[in-house]
């Protein structure tokens, strides 16, 4: 029968003082739990908050008007693959940013939906 590995600990670095796991670090990234694997899942939590930030403002400083996915990669100069986990970090577990109901064509010529702020602010908004 084979032997199940342990389930890996927490990050301990993930939570505050408290035990309470602060806005903006909402989650590791998957990692296989391997040494390496863990690693790099630490190092891809830490470089994912600047940019969740920059998302965030970048959405925030558009106002109603909002901005797609689109508009922020090209704006902030980051992939657009970037940008979507970014969005769905925002979006979820509490929801910092929704879609407006809005659609705007990208340059592709495809619909895309426009993102807002939402009454909620996240702790990393100064």
């Amino acid at each position: 029968m084979k032997k199940r590995s342990p389930r890996p600990r927490q990050n301990r670095l993930a939570f505050d003082t408290r035990g309470r796991r602060p806005d903006y670090l909402i989650r590791q990234p998957p990692h296989n739990r391997s040494a390496t694997s863990r690693v790099a899942a630490g190092l891809a939590a830490e470089a994912s908050v600047p940019k969740r930030v920059a998302v965030y403002h970048y959405i925030a400083r558009c106002g109603k008007r909002g901005a797609t996915i689109e508009e922020i990669s090209q704006a902030l100069d980051m992939r657009q693959s970037t940008v979507c986990g970014r969005i769905g970090e925002l979006n979820r577990p509490k929801r910092y940013i929704e879609k407006s109901g809005q659609v705007r064509t990208t340059t592709a010529g495809c619909p895309a939906a426009v993102w807002v702020t939402t009454d909620l602010v996240p702790d990393f908004v100064e």
